[in-house]
């Protein structure tokens, strides 16, 4: 009885998660149209001369935002992680639960490892430095003397 209840439940997880998937996916794309058109009908609407309308409309290149930056490392280092849990769950824990816990957790170390690189490749400063450096001066209080 046992098996033939995890059988069904398998066939079932199997058809359900890329139903979701698909359903989730139409669902994101339709609904960041439909903010679209309420963004340019309001802008349109508005009393902005057209200039500015067109600067607010227009979309950021995907170099220029650096989202892509460091996708093919992300990707490595997600994939060697996960090779190394699966490799050294085999070793110790040959089946069950335990397996995927270890490959998950050396997944996230991959994921941390990929975002402490990113980080430092980046160049970016911890947020106090930053801040120091963005206040304005007492001489750039922005009144005129």
């Amino acid at each position: 009885m046992g098996g033939t209840l995890e059988n069904v439940l398998a066939i079932v997880l199997c058809l359900a998660i890329p139903i979701v998937l698909i359903v989730g996916l139409i669902y994101a794309y339709v609904s960041k149209n439909r903010n679209d058109y309420k963004l340019r009908s309001e802008l349109l609407h508005s009393q902005l001369d057209p200039q500015t309308v067109a600067l607010l409309l227009r979309k950021p290149d995907k170099q220029s935002a650096g989202q892509n930056r460091f996708a093919t490392l992300r990707t490595a280092l997600l994939a060697i992680f996960m090779g190394v849990g699966a490799l050294v769950a085999d070793v110790f824990y040959n089946s069950g639960l335990m397996f995927w816990l270890i490959v998950v957790l050396f997944v996230g170390v991959g994921m941390l490892l990929s975002f402490i690189i990113e980080w430092r490749l980046s160049g970016r400063r911890p947020v106090d430095e930053a801040a120091e450096d963005s206040e304005p001066s007492p001489a750039d209080n922005g009144q005129d003397e």
